[in-house]
Formats: C-alpha cells, sequence, structure tokens
C-alpha cells in the first residue's frame, strides 16, 4: 500500500536535485503562470461572440491555436537553418503578436459598442 495510513490527510513531495519542494506549492506556482493564458481566450469569445454557439466558435478558433503550434516549431528551425539565428523568428513572432493583440482591442472595443448600442435600445 502507498499509504500507511489512508485516513491521514497526506501531503505529496516532489523531489528535484536532493531537495524536497512540496507539489502544491509547486502546483500554485504553475496555475499563478499558466492560467491567464488558459482562462483569458475563452472569456474574451464569450464576450465577444456571445454564448449561444460558444462550443462551436470556440472549437473552430482552437483550430488555428493548433495551427500555429504545429506550423510555428518547424517555421523557426526553417528560419534558424536560414539565417543561422532565431533573431529573425522572434522578430516574426513578436510582429505577429503585436496584430493580433491590436486585432483583439480593436474586437473588443467593437463589441463593447455593439453592446453598448443593444442596452440603449
Amino acid at each position: 500500500m502507498w499509504c500507511e495510513n489512508p485516513g491521514a490527510t497526506t501531503r505529496a513531495v516532489l523531489t528535484i536535485r536532493e531537495q524536497i519542494i512540496p507539489v502544491d506549492a509547486v502546483v500554485k506556482k504553475i496555475k499563478n503562470t499558466v492560467s491567464p493564458d488558459l482562462s483569458l481566450p475563452p472569456l474574451m469569445i464569450a464576450r465577444v461572440l456571445g454564448q449561444k454557439h460558444f462550443a462551436v466558435i470556440y472549437g473552430f478558433l482552437n483550430i488555428f491555436t493548433t495551427l500555429g503550434t504545429a506550423v510555428g516549431v518547424p517555421l523557426s528551425g526553417f528560419i534558424y537553418d536560414y539565417t543561422k539565428s532565431y533573431h529573425m523568428a522572434f522578430a516574426l513572432y513578436i510582429v505577429l503578436c503585436i496584430i493580433a493583440a491590436l486585432a483583439g482591442i480593436a474586437v473588443m472595443a467593437q463589441a463593447k459598442k455593439r453592446n453598448g448600442a443593444v442596452a440603449q435600445a
């Protein structure tokens, strides 16, 4: 049996480089760094496009997230092979992130105007 006293509250530990670190501390750290990346896109999509067909819309948009992941890694490798540096890849991804951020801001502003006009009508 893994736990000699199954009724007692047990605290799991993770050994890293001979140091014992509580798993809850590791999970808390990961949760605080990953959480916005996982929670903000669905909230933005629901706010901008509504909740009526949320699952279909979110699933469709996740296709592009997966495509970006699938294409980005080989593209970075190709850019590195061609230029012998990752600078061009990082510059490209920074520009794409800026474009995505500006598009997101524009869509949110448009949705705010539309929702404000609907509420006033």
